[in-house]
């Protein structure tokens, strides 16, 4: 590759960690046309080699694209099939680089990391930048997230590990000894568990695996141990004593477990995926315990929500395959059992930017290859054979900037803006939903996204009250219990169910429809059977979490309640 074109594979490259991680939706569709007009620019040919590494990516890529004419929310799923694209595109550009040219961009990760960590450190004092980089006091970096950056600094280490090596050992302390304590520092930072002990294990392997690294190791281990000790016996337990904590009856490791207990069955049901975001707009059908996430802090599990058993599956081998193989170093094998038994715990691959660091220690390049032309090469057959990859990219890329150029507004306060230009998109319609006062246009906006996305509970809470104030109460009542189905651990929605039905009787009963009044007023007493229901369906395990749900209406609602019973019965 020329070195103008590595320069700026570079900066696409290392600037995305610093991007929010391209966690971002606008962010992941606005790299992914980075990187595609990085192919269109350099004009070279595809070639995509048969193997398992391959196919693995590919079939993301495939079943992304499928999904969006069968997820949940098409609009969803094509931002998700967007998003994806990138990491196809990534493969290619990596599949022609040489050997020394990945090397230098692997080389490069841990001082991206020690930035990131220095950065955080200097900012701490600062209430603007503390809020940016710091969640809950604990370090997350240009992430946002401490977990995803304490697993990127555990990744810096091991990669600084491995080249130790290669070099002799006085040259290594001396530029690459500071890296390394830096980064420790900003695992302990970030506060995360799960990283903390897997980086005592990783620490561990390479001190057994390597004299050479012993001097330098086994004090840093010593340390790295003592520090969280130290903080957690002078009563810190929110970020570096935080990680003493730890035991399988805390309530995040708990509600992990939940989370993918409940997912399964969406799981069985869907073998082909509910596209991107699918599972957090069904999340409330199958959920047993009161929590709300966007993704299931799984990312095996996650994949097969989004795209199917097939890509979770090929995924799961590309782990096995590379950790078992001896063609690869004993520090990449590690790297790949760190990150595969993190991801069991995180949602570490939504952000983007950690796709692309992945594919960086995956070898692509062997097996049958498959040639495919671009177009503007000599000797090649056929215009149309030319045209057909450059064509596809260019369309993803225009796609691309279109769908990021319509997401920023929403970021900056204008989800009006992000509407206009992305009518599909239920992210900002939602927010809009939720700040329109005229209940004519809300009540339309509603319709509009139940009908590309029948799981969003605010579009039938609009509909609920604009059913009251045109009188039909009974369409009322059908649309206030399907919200409370889509946020059954919502006992504020129960209230608010209960308030509608006992002013939609109040109205019919002043107006002599007496006919609505007996069919509303058994709606009433089957409340609690309603929140008796949930409560049979609760997991043990939700009880032993810090959001322990609720069923006990207000004492207003159950006097109310009674009432209605008691009249009921004098009817009979």
């Amino acid at each position: 590759m020329k070195q103008k074109e590595f320069t700026i594979l570079q900066i696409i490259f290392f600037s995305s960690f610093f991007v929010f991680g391209l966690f971002m939706e606008y962010a992941a569709c606005f790299y992914t046309a980075l990187y595609g007009m990085f192919l269109l620019y350099r004009k070279r040919p595809w070639i995509l080699h048969r193997n398992v590494e391959t196919m693995a990516i590919l079939s993301m890529t495939f079943f992304s694209f499928l999904s969006v004419f069968y997820g949940v929310d098409w609009g969803m799923s094509l931002i998700g099939c967007v998003r994806m694209l990138g990491i196809l595109f990534f493969m290619e550009i990596l599949m022609q680089l040489t050997v020394e040219e990945r090397l230098i961009l692997v080389k490069r990760i841990p001082s991206v990391g020690v930035c990131m960590t220095v950065i955080g450190m200097t900012a701490f004092p600062f209430p603007p930048a503390h809020g940016f980089f710091y969640v809950a006091d604990r370090l997350g970096g240009f992430f946002q997230y401490p977990n995803v950056y304490a697993l990127f600094c555990l990744t810096g280490i091991i990669i600084l590990l491995e080249y130790f090596n290669g070099e002799k050992k006085e040259k290594f302390f001396q530029k690459n000894v500071c890296k390394i304590l830096v980064l420790l520092s900003g695992i302990l930072l970030s506060g995360s568990r799960i990283v903390f002990f897997l980086t005592l294990v990783s620490l561990a392997a390479l001190i057994l695996h390597k004299k050479i690294n012993r001097k330098l190791l086994l004090p840093s281990l010593a340390v790295f141990v003592l520090i969280p000790c130290i903080f957690y016996w002078m009563g810190n337990t929110q970020n570096l004593g935080r990680i003493i904590t730890t035991s399988l009856s805390s309530s995040t490791l708990l509600g992990r477990f939940i989370y993918a207990k409940d997912c399964f069955s969406l799981i069985l049901r869907h073998p082909f995926g509910l596209g991107y975001l699918g599972y957090y707009y069904r999340e409330p059908e199958i959920q047993t315990a009161l929590y709300s996430v966007r993704f299931v802090h799984n990312d095996y599990l996650q994949l097969a929500l989004d795209y199917g058993w097939i890509p979770c599956i090929c995924i799961l081998v590309l782990f096995i395959k590379t950790v078992l193989s001896h063609k690869y170093s004993f520090e990449s094998r590690l790297l790949f059992a760190v990150w595969g038994i993190h991801l069991f715990f995180d949602f570490d691959m939504e952000f983007m930017s950690m796709w692309y660091l992945l594919l960086l220690f995956v070898d692509f390049n062997y097996g049958k290859e498959l040639y495919l032309p671009m177009s503007g090469e000599s000797g090649t057959a056929g215009r149309t054979k030319q045209r057909v990859i450059p064509s596809l990219v260019t369309v993803s890329v225009f796609l691309a900037l279109y769908l990021s150029a319509g997401m920023l507004p929403r970021y900056i306060g204008r989800a009006d803006w992000s509407s206009s230009i992305l009518p599909f998109y239920t992210e900002s319609n939602a927010e809009l939903l939720s700040q329109e006062k005229d209940i004519g246009k809300a009540k339309a906006l509603a319709l509009k996204i139940k009908k590309q996305n029948p799981y969003v509970p605010e579009c039938y809470d609009i509909l609920t009250v604009a059913s009251f104030m045109e009188g039909r109460y009974e369409e009322m009542a059908v649309y206030k219990k399907k919200a409370i189905q889509l946020q059954k651990y919502n006992l504020d929605a129960y209230e608010k169910y209960l308030m509608f039905l006992s002013k939609a009787i109040d109205s019919a009963n002043t107006k002599g429809d007496m006919g609505t009044v007996v069919k509303l007023l058994p709606l009433v007493t089957e409340v609690p059977e309603l929140l008796d229901d949930v409560e049979k369906n609760t997991t043990p395990l939700a009880f032993k979490t810090k959001d322990i749900p609720q069923f006990e209406l207000s004492e207003d609602m159950q006097v109310y309640i009674k009432q209605v019973e008691a009249f009921l019965k004098t009817l009979q």
